[in-house]
């Protein structure tokens, strides 16, 4: 993947594609076709596992408690992840699971409005791709 690639799913797609132009100008974008999502016991026993700082374990909380779509696009757009460390956030990122972090990448696409935000959407999606990965290999 080169760095101005996002890994989309279609309704994270007709978001981007809402984008200004000019916001959108040099990004590629690839179809994210993977779609093995976790189990609830993979990410109950993931949630017991977690050893993250404590900022971590507050986001980690407040987020597994949100069951709805909606709701955790919501409790997404809330979180600042910006300040995390990078183990912090490869830690929580795996242990919140690939519907969190779709939850996330669509609400981080809505406020996107420069290229560095579209930056941490091409982490974010390349981070849910290899846990797409990691899951249809178990």
């Amino acid at each position: 993947m080169s760095a101005n690639t996002l890994k989309l799913r279609p309704n994270e797609k007709a978001i981007f594609d809402k984008l200004s132009d000019e916001l959108k100008d040099g990004w590629q974008i690839e179809d994210e076709k993977l779609e093995a999502e976790e189990t609830i016991e993979e990410l109950k026993m993931r949630h017991d596992m977690f050893r993250g700082s404590e900022t971590c374990k507050k986001i980690l909380d407040a987020m597994s408690g949100v069951k709805d779509e909606e709701a955790l696009k919501k409790a997404a757009s809330e979180m600042d992840f910006s300040s995390l460390a990078q183990e912090d956030a490869a830690e929580l990122f795996f242990t919140l699971g690939t519907t969190a972090i779709s939850a996330i990448i669509f609400g981080a696409l809505e406020a996107a409005d420069s290229d560095d935000d579209l930056e941490g959407i091409a982490s974010l999606t390349e981070i849910r791709h290899m846990l797409f990965e990691s899951n249809s290999s178990i």
